[in-house]
């Protein structure tokens, strides 16, 4: 199982790192204060998950920080969505980005609790 749980810490890491990363461009780009203040808190999350990753989330006996981390991403995207949902080209990247994030929340979880279960 702790196998499984650094490879499973280290995705989610990876994961969220890259999208804040990717969405850097985006804070750039963006004319309304407005509409950067998600991608700015998903490069801050990112940063934040490698961070831990580096620090703590190799050598972690669970995924909980991991699924923490997913859901802050799946929240800061979710209010996103609710506050550009009227202008559909500021909304436009928010919901396939969403998409990645409760998929890949939804694997970290049945991995998890597949695990768990076969104890």
């Amino acid at each position: 199982m702790k196998e499984v749980i650094n490879k499973l810490n280290y995705l989610t890491a990876a994961f969220i790192g890259i999208l804040g990363f990717s969405l850097a461009g985006e804070i750039v780009q963006e004319d309304d204060g407005q509409d950067k203040i998600d991608d700015v808190v998903l490069l801050i999350l990112g940063i934040i998950a490698i961070w831990w990753y580096k620090k703590k989330g190799y050598k972690a006996g669970s995924t909980n920080v991991s699924i923490l981390f997913l859901i802050l991403a799946l929240a800061t995207k979710a209010g996103a969505i609710i506050i550009e949902h009227a202008d559909a080209e500021a909304v436009g990247d928010d919901i396939g980005i969403t998409i990645a994030i409760v998929l890949t929340l939804a694997f970290v979880l049945w991995q998890t609790f597949i695990r768990k279960k076969g104890k």
